[in-house]
Formats: C-alpha cells, structure tokens, sequence
C-alpha cells in the first residue's frame, strides 16, 4: 500500500500508527466477522492498485463515531481499543431513529499519536 500514489491520508511511521490505512469489517451472510484493510483514494483515482488490492466505491451513509483522543500506544493501547468497544456495546439505540446495519462496513481509524482511535459504526433508519 505504501507504494500506491495519491493516497489521501499520510504514514506517520509510528509503531501501531496506522493512518494511511482504514481497517473495515462486516458480517458475512453466514454471520461471521470478516476484515480487511484498505486506503482512501480521490474518487478520480486513475493509478495502479498492487495486486492483491481492489477497488470499491463506498457510498456516503450516516455513521455513528466513537473515538478517543491521541494516546500513548504503548501503555494504555490496549484499554482504549476496550473502552471504545465497551462504549459501543453499552450505546442505547432506543433513543434514536436508526439501528447499526451490519449490511455494511463498519470502520477503525487508528492513529494513537495524531488523532487517537476511531470507530465508524454505519447505521440505517429503524
């Protein structure tokens, strides 16, 4: 991935730093957990991908975002990627208009020492 051009976010080079590529996952029609890694590119990307990647066009959609600020990978990595978890099986849909769609792809932005951790829940109108 690093040798793909015009890629829209930048390598920080840091250990557990992340921000040139978004992981994304969502369940297969058996229910399973699938995952995978990717990168953003402009809409009018016309370079080469390396082989083993493909090309997606990922439709604007409403999401729900919990995310933790920047923080020290090394020493509380692990319980920010927990607390981000907990808050998302601890968030009280009953309150809204919409429901996670687990259709879609559900993404992780990870940057610990820039932006921090981010999780990009997709959702649908109930």
């Amino acid at each position: 991935m690093d040798s793909t051009s015009s890629k829209l976010d930048s390598v920080t080079g840091g250990i557990g730093a992340f921000d040139d590529q978004i992981g994304a996952y969502w369940y297969t029609q058996e229910g399973e957990k699938a995952y995978a890694y990717g990168i953003r590119l402009p809409v009018d990307f016309q370079g080469q991908l390396p082989l083993q990647m493909e090309s997606r066009e990922l439709p604007q959609r409403d999401y729900l975002v919990i995310s933790h600020p920047a923080f020290a990978y090394e020493e509380i990595g692990a319980s920010v990627f927990h607390a981000v978890e907990e808050a998302l099986a601890q968030y009280d849909f009953s309150s809204t208009d919409y429901l996670p769609d687990k259709t879609a792809f559900t993404y992780q932005i990870h940057n610990p020492e820039h932006l921090g951790y981010r999780l990009y829940l997709p959702l649908k109108k109930s």
